[in-house]
């Protein structure tokens, strides 16, 4: 849900096979059955740098295509390193976007595992009531903020590989989890996030989005809210009823 419209709108989402291209002024809710994987992301284009929006996009088109592949976090890591090198394929065909890049948080849904990954400083956090936990990794510097990123997917005039940070955790039923592109941290204090995660989602995606705006936030703020619902892989559909 990208949330504010700046000049330029440099993010990105993804939402399994929904990737809105323009920006969303109120939240839009999506189901995806979790038969095969579903990818959903925040990819958030480098300011300062030629074509962000370029960037954002195709990463979320690219990871959308590689979808029905991403059964592990080999394959995750594997792919969001192919997405980067095709970031720098795309700059070599067009020397006007020489130097695009864009971070990445990502959720990659299967049957009985959920795979996170993410690339410089957009984040990916489960709610563990009454606590948001990060999973991803900032790449940043060490020490006082600098607003600089120490790895992103292109970004460079050459070629630079990408060392994802990724992991894998058993699925969690029911299960809630963020996305979001540091748009979104640079004006709500964790404690303010956890307080508002245990209503209903799209009303919390609205919530996030108007007081974003009511804030003046500087920077494109975009969050996906993943729920995960329905009986665990090894439990019988019927057993909810009995419960």
């Amino acid at each position: 849900m990208p949330s504010v419209n700046h000049a330029v709108n440099e993010d990105a989402v993804l939402l399994g096979a929904v990737a809105p291209v323009e920006n969303l002024h109120r939240p839009i809710q999506v189901v995806q059955p979790a038969g095969r994987p579903v990818v959903l992301a925040v990819a958030d284009g480098l300011g300062g740098h030629p074509g962000g929006d370029v960037a954002s996009r195709m990463v979320t088109a690219q990871l959308a295509r590689r979808a029905g592949s991403l059964v592990s976090e080999e394959a995750v890591v594997r792919a969001v390193q192919e997405v980067n090198a095709a970031l720098y394929d795309a700059m070599a065909a067009r020397p006007d976007l020489a130097g695009m890049g864009s971070t990445l948080a990502a959720l990659v849904v299967c049957e009985a595992s959920l795979v996170w990954c993410n690339v410089g400083d957009s984040q990916a956090f489960v709610w563990d009531p009454p606590y948001l936990v990060q999973l991803s990794v900032d790449d940043v510097p060490q020490g006082p903020v600098t607003g600089r990123v120490t790895q992103t997917m292109g970004g460079l005039s050459s070629f630079a590989g990408v060392d994802p940070h990724a992991g894998t955790e058993k699925l969690r039923f029911p299960g809630r989890y963020l996305l979001c592109s540091d748009g979104l941290t640079k004006i709500f204090q964790p404690r303010e996030l956890e307080d508002a995660m245990a209503g209903p989602a799209l009303r919390l995606a609205g919530a996030i989005a108007a007081e974003a705006v009511e804030r003046g936030c500087p920077d494109d703020c975009s969050v996906v809210i993943v729920d995960i619902d329905g009986p665990a892989p090894d439990e019988p559909a019927w057993a909810e009823e009995l419960a």
